[in-house]
């Protein structure tokens, strides 16, 4: 629910940018038919529907500088949301962050895009799991089906930097810490389950050369 969630405000923002740029409100079919013609916005001003979208702007670049745990949704939705629970330290975030091999981006850097990573467990009867950023340590040889999700307007290119830790990726020579394009779709990169430690997995949306959008850090823990 989280993935959809995530996902419907990159695609509401990418899809009425240019209405809230312009101060214009778009036409808004009502799916239920109920009434013939119906304009869902019908009402609104052009201000108001880009204070809409300028919210939605915030709260994706707050997702993606603070990422999807449960207390930015809190600030999001308030505090009836579920505070989260503790399973793994901060300090998986900085060991991650700050390794050596881990490649500083090759690109100018825009701001004020956002993009997060989103992503879908499933163990080896085929059973999804479900795993939260930094959560608890999943066993091996699970498959990890991630997607860069953003308000960029397409076209963009999406660049993946894994970076792994311990002692078994360093021993098989795959700690990795470059970028990589896409091998699921243009936008989904998959991975599995195959190293004890910490990992994590960035998405960098590349537009014209340039980096107009990234993600925060999704931390994956294995045993």
């Amino acid at each position: 629910m989280e993935d959809l969630f995530i996902e419907t405000i990159g695609n509401i923002i990418s899809k009425y940018v240019d209405y809230a740029d312009r101060n214009e409100v778009p036409y808004l079919f009502d799916p239920s038919e109920k009434i013939s013609g119906n304009n869902l916005l019908d009402g609104y001003t052009g201000e108001d529907f880009s204070d809409f979208i300028n919210e939605l702007v915030n709260h994706s670049e707050l997702l993606n500088e603070k990422g999807t745990g449960n207390e930015t949704w809190r600030e999001i939705l308030g505090n009836e949301f579920p505070a989260e629970k503790q399973t793994s330290s901060n300090s998986n975030y900085l060991l991650c962050k700050n390794l050596s091999y881990r490649k500083k981006p090759i690109w100018p850097m825009s701001h004020g895009g956002a993009a997060f990573v989103t992503l879908t467990v499933v163990n080896q009867q085929g059973q999804i799991v479900e795993y939260h950023n930094n959560g608890g340590p999943l066993d091996k040889g699970y498959d990890l089906y991630f997607k860069a999700c953003t308000g960029v307007k397409k076209p963009y290119t999406v660049y993946w930097q894994i970076t792994n830790t311990g002692e078994e990726a360093r021993a098989d020579n795959c700690l990795r810490g470059n970028f990589e394009l896409s091998d699921m779709g243009r936008y989904g990169k998959r991975e599995s389950t195959a190293y004890t430690g910490s990992h994590s997995v960035q998405c960098y949306i590349i537009k014209d050369n340039v980096c107009v959008a990234k993600s925060h850090d999704y931390i994956i823990n294995i045993a």
